[in-house]
């Protein structure tokens, strides 16, 4: 499968995440999730999913072109035609700005055995093995970070001035003075 690249831009609210289109996905998901400490008082943590419903974990997972089919007709995976969506702005306040995500584009199924299969349907077939191989490309990326992180590259961000170092979990964001 082709390499699969995300890019994060905040639109003022919310932040839209685009990626190219792989010819051979039969569909997409997406996760983010990040945290905000309250001033001693404790913090949030959100996690945001491209899924219609809580239950985000199908689109971890390995699914096979008919599961994807289904989990599409869900609203659960998007479709292969689709190459963008929007992180709420309610998400990206609530974490503070600055999340980590990831995606998946699901792929094909292809099934392979050793001897083929006799072209004969009366020869016996002494199958040695069998293997199901699904194809998925994944991709990470980080939000809040002025414009760095999409999965798939691209150029370094520009150097900026130092700024409060604490990010999500009171983790020093990388290129601040901490």
């Amino acid at each position: 499968m082709a390499a699969l690249n995300v890019n994060p831009s905040d639109s003022g609210g919310s932040i839209l995440l685009g990626w190219n289109s792989i010819p051979t996905a039969t569909g997409y998901a997406a996760w983010a999730m990040g945290g905000m400490e309250r001033a001693g008082q404790g913090g949030d943590m959100v996690m945001w999913t491209s899924a219609n419903n809580r239950d985000f974990s199908e689109g971890m997972g390995w699914l096979s072109p008919a599961e994807v089919q289904k989990a599409i007709a869900a609203k659960n995976v998007m479709p292969p035609s689709q190459t963008s969506c929007n992180i709420p702005a309610e998400a990206k306040t609530a974490a503070g700005g600055m999340m980590f995500g990831s995606m998946n584009a699901f792929g094909p199924e292809e099934n392979f055995a050793f001897p083929p299969k006799p072209a004969d349907p009366k020869a016996v077939w002494h199958i040695e093995w069998t293997s199901k191989v699904r194809f998925r490309a994944f991709a990470s990326f980080m939000t809040g970070m002025g414009g760095a992180g999409g999965g798939g590259g691209g150029a370094a961000p520009a150097p900026r001035k130092p700024k409060p170092c604490k990010g999500p979990f009171g983790v020093p964001i990388p290129g601040t003075s901490c």
